[in-house]
């Protein structure tokens, strides 16, 4: 119960409508937590943002997060592993991506890119979790 008023006092802080709520799926190939999509679905019940997870990992990442050496490598490892179920459609412009743990957040900027080149305005993010053990020296 503490946890969702957490998650709808993020929601109307950041003062804005949102069109659409998905989730980053993880790393494996087409697989999201079950927890997230819980919460997807409850924000679709509360604030009425549609649900629907149009975001897919399509490809397996050669290296996880905290197995690259860099930015760089981890942006470029994991940069053409997501693709879009769909196309967004004209009244899909500001989207609320829903993660379960930022160490640096490169996959929540490279799936924000993904939905802008679609011409999506904006995508925030709530993050449920922060890993600082997996954080490089090599930034």
């Amino acid at each position: 119960e503490l946890f969702i008023s957490d998650v709808e006092e993020c929601i109307k802080q950041f003062k804005e409508h949102f069109d659409l709520v998905c989730v980053i799926p993880k790393s494996e190939v087409v697989e999201y937590s079950p927890t997230l999509n819980s919460l997807g679905n409850l924000l679709n019940e509360k604030f009425g943002i549609p649900f629907e997870n149009i975001i897919l990992r399509t490809v397996k990442p050669l290296k996880k997060m905290n197995e690259c050496t860099n930015a760089n490598e981890r942006y470029e490892f994991h940069r053409n592993t997501f693709s879009l179920s769909r196309t967004l459609m004209s009244n899909e412009k500001n989207i609320l991506l829903l993660d379960d743990i930022k160490a640096e957040g490169y996959t929540k900027l490279i799936c924000a890119e993904l939905l802008i080149k679609e011409d999506a305005k904006a995508a925030k993010s709530i993050c449920l979790g922060i890993n600082t053990s997996d954080v490089s020296k090599n930034n």
